[in-house]
């Protein structure tokens, strides 16, 4: 049995942020903190992942939580201050180097995942306002298929972006 939780507590995620191509000819890829454990979060920590424009072209990366803090700054050439962007709010079983590959078989599960709330921040009459990611503001991509996926939520949560999300790559 010990060798089970100690199994257990080594698993860990590292929050990552991904850009795609832009038309200036800037490439995709991705960015996370270095592989060190100062930057691990595991199973049962509480983390705020936070996305912010600071100058047209830039973005800052901030991850926050359980006495851990992580933050870069972002080349991404398709975002500027004043105009609408698009942002993806993910939870996946990670396939390192498979972009543009069909998925994996896995039997790999994702297990008590929860988002308690996601927000964007906005312009308006010239003031910066929190507003709730709700269902009428972002478009649902269960992929490869929504076989794969458990997303139960409250009417409550629906409304401020809070949903439990379980993931298992054998389908349920």
């Amino acid at each position: 049995m010990n060798k089970a939780i100690s199994a257990l507590k080594e698993k860990h995620s590292a929050p990552f942020m991904r850009r795609t191509s832009h038309s200036s000819g800037q490439a995709s890829n991705y960015s996370n903190a270095p592989a060190q454990k100062e930057y691990y979060w595991y199973p049962g920590e509480e983390v705020t992942i936070s996305i912010q424009i600071i100058r047209s072209g830039v973005l800052k990366f901030i991850v926050d939580g359980n006495g851990k803090h992580y933050e870069s700054e972002y080349e991404c050439a398709g975002y500027k201050q004043g105009t609408r962007g698009e942002f993806k709010r993910v939870n996946a079983i990670d396939q390192v180097s498979n972009e543009g590959k069909p998925t994996q078989a896995t039997n790999t599960k994702v297990e008590g995942a929860q988002w308690k709330g996601s927000f964007l921040f906005r312009m308006y009459d010239g003031k910066i306002v929190k507003t709730p990611l709700h269902t009428g503001r972002y478009t649902d991509m269960r992929c490869p298929d929504a076989m794969y996926f458990d997303i139960n939520s409250t009417e409550a949560e629906q409304k401020i972006g809070a949903e439990s999300v379980e993931i298992n790559g054998a389908g349920y």
